[in-house]
């Protein structure tokens, strides 16, 4: 049997699965409140995702499956070393990534960060980011999809963010 310390692509696709699913079922409040889950890295990216937007009084983002599933996909492609930053393995943005997943966002933008592993870290260097700062704290975003592999030699997180209310006029932020 092969002991980690770290989690395998599975497991986090799967915690990011369960985050969103567990935030529909049971509703945000209760998420909002945590403050350590150390057993779920996903749940700690977004509760530090929203603390930020909090601290700057914008609306806390709801999980959506279908964006867990397109920045899952991302962030494997981008640990596996295929793709780069914004640009899918197969030539995809951000906009072709998300609908292939079955979301029709009027307004979305995308955040990656390699190298950091520790959620607090992630957040507080796409604050130090003007263009990641805008994408996080844009208050048109309602819902997110978070994917992560945290037991590549570099870590990688992306963050899908999205929203389908039809009275905002397509954005993106890449």
């Amino acid at each position: 049997m092969r002991t980690s310390n770290t989690m395998s692509p599975l497991r986090v696709s799967l915690l990011c699965a369960s985050l969103a699913l567990s935030v529909l079922l049971n509703g945000c409040a209760s998420l909002l409140r945590v403050s350590n889950c150390e057993t779920n890295p996903a749940q700690n990216l977004l509760v530090a995702i929203n603390e930020a937007r909090r601290d700057e009084g914008v609306p806390p983002l709801m999980p959506n499956l279908l964006l867990v599933h397109a920045a899952v996909g991302h962030a494997r492609a981008l640990a596996e070393g295929k793709g780069s930053g914004h640009v899918g393995e197969d030539g995809s943005d951000p906009l072709e990534r998300i609908t292939d997943a079955g979301y029709l966002p009027t307004a979305f933008g995308e955040n990656t960060a390699m190298g950091a592993s520790a959620p607090e870290r992630v957040v507080a260097a796409w604050l130090a980011s003007p263009g990641h700062r805008t994408v996080m704290l844009d208050p048109s975003y309602q819902e997110i999809g978070l994917g992560g592999v945290l037991d590549a030699d570099r870590p990688v997180w992306v963050a899908n963010f999205g929203t389908r209310n039809e009275a905002v006029q397509l954005r993106c932020h890449p």
